[in-house]
């Protein structure tokens, strides 16, 4: 990769420090800190998440929100910012929105996020 390349112009002749470095994706350098931390991680894939915001959707009275919405406040909303309580939920600031949900509308949102009725 470029990256690599790069590299290898910085550390010039020190081949001892090239290997102590890696050159990695940020997502596998995640996976590796997990890893060492706390095990495999399990992640889900994002057709199992889509699949799982579709089923719960169902159950929600007010089905309100497109398939494609879900998804999108799924990744930059509840997983970007690891939120797991209606509170964090409603009070985390989103980037880019310029009105707000109603609350009634972030009320039935947090319930297809968290999978309750």
């Amino acid at each position: 990769s470029a990256l690599r390349v790069k590299l290898g112009r910085l550390i010039g002749n020190k081949p001892r420090l090239a290997e102590r470095i890696d050159v990695l994706a940020i997502e596998a350098i995640g996976e590796r800190l997990y890893e060492m931390q706390f095990g495999k991680p399990r992640i889900a894939s994002r057709d199992l998440v889509r699949q799982l915001l579709a089923d719960v959707s169902t159950s929600v009275a007010r089905r309100t929100f497109t398939p494609r919405f879900l998804m999108a406040e799924w990744e930059t909303v509840v997983d970007a910012w690891q939120l797991d309580s209606w509170e964090s939920y409603r009070d985390v600031k989103r980037l880019g929105r310029v009105t707000r949900l109603p609350e009634n509308a972030d009320d039935a949102l947090v319930h297809v996020c968290a999978g309750s009725p």
